[in-house]
């Protein structure tokens, strides 16, 4: 069963590149990080899936896009931590297409390839 949902919050950036949240007046401004807008993004799809298995959950394994340096990497961690959450693992997304995929078709010794179509990046993993 598939379904879908729509996490909707505004959030701009200012003339310095911070993002700011457009409920705070301009003299007020309260700066947010990436990975406290990651972080918040997490809690709600925490809340979304607890209510649907009515029990706590309490870890997630994450995949980060192929590309993530060392501080992209930590501030997801953070994000993660920050979201009430205990990273179980975190993996690269081609690894975890190639692991559900293997999940799937139970393969043993294949070779299979993996296509990441990114919004700025075209990647094939063998």
């Amino acid at each position: 069963m598939h379904s879908t949902i729509l996490i909707s919050h505004e959030f701009y950036t200012n003339k310095v590149g911070y993002v700011i949240n457009p409920d705070n007046d301009a003299l007020n401004e309260v700066f947010i990080t990436p990975e406290e807008v990651s972080a918040e993004i997490l809690k709600k799809i925490k809340q979304i899936a607890e209510s649907y298995i009515g029990d706590e959950v309490i870890g997630a394994v994450v995949a980060i896009p192929a590309f993530f340096q060392t501080a992209q990497i930590e501030a997801t961690k953070r994000a993660v931590q920050m979201a009430g959450l205990e990273l179980k693992m975190l993996v690269r997304e081609p690894t975890a297409a190639a692991i559900a995929y293997n999940e799937d078709k139970k393969l043993e010794d294949s070779n299979i390839m993996i296509f990441d179509f990114g919004g700025g990046s075209y990647i094939i993993f063998i």
